[in-house]
């Protein structure tokens, strides 16, 4: 049992970091486990113990955290629909409903806001 849990930790991280190298392109749950070995339910398994959310959820989350980080640092010089492009959104659509489920507002409202007025305002949990 401590083998295999450390062997899904290791497919954990495999993960993570291939998913961090190309944002525009998420990994699906067949390339993940061909990366990995394992199961998409061994995967699942993994990923909730250390996450608490599935693979899928965990990449999603991930992509929208940088998109987020750099719809605050970046002056408005790109359509909202290149941005979804770039984080690996297939429409504008599901970039916007999936930010707003997770930030509580809409993609445009935060690009361009100052830094700190957002991380201020995320504190204050409006």
């Amino acid at each position: 049992m401590v083998a295999q849990l450390s062997r899904s930790r290791q497919a954990v991280h495999v993960i993570c970091k291939a998913a961090a190298s190309d944002l525009r392109s998420p990994l699906s749950i067949t390339q993940m486990e061909q990366l990995t070995g394992l199961t998409g339910r061994a995967l699942r398994y993994a990923f909730y113990e250390e996450y608490n959310c599935s693979p899928l959820e965990w990449q999603r989350n991930l992509r929208l955290d940088r998109a987020r980080e750099f719809l605050l640092s970046t002056a408005k010089l790109h359509s909202m629909k290149r941005i979804a492009f770039d984080f690996g959104f297939k429409s504008t659509q599901s970039f916007t409903r999936y930010y707003e489920l997770r930030f509580g507002e809409h993609p445009s409202q935060t690009y361009g806001k100052p830094k700190a007025l957002a991380g201020d305002l995320a504190a204050l949990d409006l």
